[in-house]
């Protein structure tokens, strides 16, 4: 699927920023296209959980890790002092 959508040369996916957020590094994005390089591994736990996945499991895998970053997030906001983040 990201093949067909985005286009995929050797393990390497071009995405537009917007899709990245914040999280990236600005020295991952070229200046001025607005894109970003993304390598796709085994390392990375989603893209290994996705890779085989048949097209019909994906909306489900995406749900449940979406939903997992969401409650890590939540708790997150709730911690008060450093104690709590440590």
């Amino acid at each position: 699927l990201i093949d067909d959508t985005f286009g995929l040369n050797n393990g390497i996916v071009e995405l537009p920023g917007h899709l990245i957020g914040s999280g990236a590094s600005s020295s991952q994005a070229p200046q001025g296209k607005g894109k970003i390089k993304v390598q796709l591994s085994s390392s990375d736990s989603l893209f290994a959980q996705l890779r085989d996945a048949n097209f019909e499991q994906v909306g489900s895998i995406v749900k449940k890790r979406a939903t997992f970053l969401k409650s890590v997030q939540d708790e997150k906001d709730q911690l008060q002092s450093v104690i709590e983040i440590k």
